[in-house]
């Protein structure tokens, strides 16, 4: 299939777009000067298909997948190959993709691939690995109960609306996974939802891509297509809404830190991938030169970083994150700091938007792609094989890389939903250790809650004063 894929500049590869029968998606890419050979395949499904009885199970089912298949039983074969041929591999389970990857020496790929692709094609889910991988995913999850990350992350998905999907315990652990009939249900979700038809391979290799394209449509024909496949929907009901948004969290964390955490409930960007307008909010207020939000609050000595991020969960919503860093000043007079930030959003909101200020933005994204350092073959096609699931073919490498359409109506539609009906603040520190009298089913994590308007008023943000120049950058 011959496609238009639109490459940086600087990109000497050759790529080659292919849909085989089966519907499975591959990127094929050929790079005479790669050292190593990389192949990552990515499945459309992820922890929001977990039954609520087996929480964590399509976690599981990424790891049980290793376990040996039909064609190579020996459920160690494969990481032993790869460890033989200077290789490794990995996997992640996310809300709505689950990714398998491996990097080998270049004459060792053809094998490798082999055996990588058979997860896909028959499987063994061995009786007699259930136990010891049930201890594996515990083991992760015990790891992942010291990281507060983890613990935030697990903390959203409680605090999410309990009939929604989002509501759930995304990596497991013994509790919920080990119990009778945990091996049919891991059998019933891969039959369900590991279909061809979702699948997206991107593979990259020394070798050309006319010797590639056979190698993908020789291995990877055989793997199955479900017969009516109806793909999960997540956005039935709302993860957050006025019912659990407009709130304040008090967080006691694990690490030392004093910090505050602004994220906002919007809804998807996915459908506005050429316009990427949350790229402009990370942006606008994650900028550090003058009369900027951060200079302003650091000029006062109540912060000592701020940082923004931005995510889309599934296609279902997006979440925009301020996350600032409180000195010991700022940690005593945070109020102020919630008002100088939202005062800050209501003043750029009342202005018209800073066109030059965005075409900036437009041409440092596209200069960066344009002249974007070369990434190992590892961490390469495991990018592009989730990008293959988001993005058309032409734009697979560009994705949300590049602003391809500026549109200032969408635009501040994303402005003026910073809002704070669409508000979650919380707050890290360990100097809150008294006030936090709930715990988190699943890791522990010690908070407490309360609607934002007891803590802060309307009218201060509308009246709250800043001795510094604030404005666009």
């Amino acid at each position: 299939m011959k496609t238009n894929i639109i490459k940086p500049i600087s990109d000497s590869f050759n790529y080659l777009y292919k849909e085989l029968p089966n519907g499975l998606k591959a990127l094929i890419i050929s790079d005479p000067a790669a050292d190593k050979s990389a192949a990552s395949l990515s499945v459309n499904v992820g922890s929001l298909v977990d039954p609520k009885e087996y929480q964590g199970l399509a976690h599981f089912c990424e790891h049980m997948l290793f376990m040996g298949t039909e064609k190579y039983p020996d459920e160690n074969e494969y990481n032993q190959f790869l460890t033989e041929n200077g290789g490794e591999s990995n996997a992640n389970t996310s809300d709505d993709i689950t990714s398998y990857y491996f990097e080998v020496s270049n004459e060792a790929f053809d094998k490798a691939l082999d055996k990588f692709a058979q997860f896909f094609v028959k499987p063994l889910f061995k009786i007699d690995a259930v136990q010891r991988e049930l201890k594996a995913v515990d083991s992760e999850h015990k790891k992942n109960l010291l990281n507060d990350e983890w613990r935030f992350y697990q903390l959203t998905l409680s605090e999410a609306k309990s009939d929604s999907v989002f509501n759930s315990f995304s990596t497991g652990n013994v509790e919920t996974l080990d119990k009778t009939g945990v091996r049919d249900a891991l059998l019933q979700l891969y039959n369900k939802y590991y279909s061809s038809e979702i699948m997206t391979l991107c593979i990259l290799s020394n070798e050309s891509i006319e010797k590639l394209d056979g190698l993908v449509s020789d291995l990877f024909a055989g793997v199955p297509k479900r017969e009516n496949f109806v793909h999960p929907k997540y956005d039935q009901v709302p993860a957050y809404d006025s019912s659990n948004l407009k709130m304040f969290y008090k967080i006691f964390p694990i690490k030392d830190t004093d910090e505050l955490r602004f994220v906002w409930y919007l809804k998807s960007e996915s459908p506005y991938y050429k316009e990427i307008p949350l790229s402009f909010l990370t942006y606008l207020f994650g900028h550090e030169g003058p009369n900027t939000l951060t200079s302003s609050l650091i000029k006062d000595d109540l912060i000592s970083t701020l940082t923004t991020s931005k995510e889309t969960c599934a296609n279902a919503f997006s979440f925009f994150t301020i996350e600032i860093i409180l000195t010991k000043k700022g940690l005593k007079e945070y109020k102020t700091v919630i008002y100088r930030v939202m005062k800050y959003i209501q003043m750029i909101q009342e202005q018209k938007l800073n066109e030059r200020f965005s075409k900036e933005l437009i041409e440092i994204k596209q200069i960066a792609f344009d002249y974007r350092s070369k990434k190992a073959p590892y961490e390469y096609v495991e990018e592009l094989s989730k990008s293959m699931q988001r993005y058309p073919p032409e734009d697979i490498l560009r994705g949300s890389n590049v602003i391809i359409k500026y549109d200032p109506v969408i635009l501040k539609e994303y402005f003026d939903a910073l809002k704070l009906e669409n508000l979650n603040v919380y707050f890290l520190s360990k100097s809150l250790e008294k006030d936090c009298t709930i715990k988190e089913k699943w890791f522990g994590t010690l908070y407490t809650k309360q609607p934002l308007l007891e803590i802060i008023n309307e009218n201060e943000i509308k009246t709250h004063q800043c001795s510094h120049p604030l404005d666009y950058p």
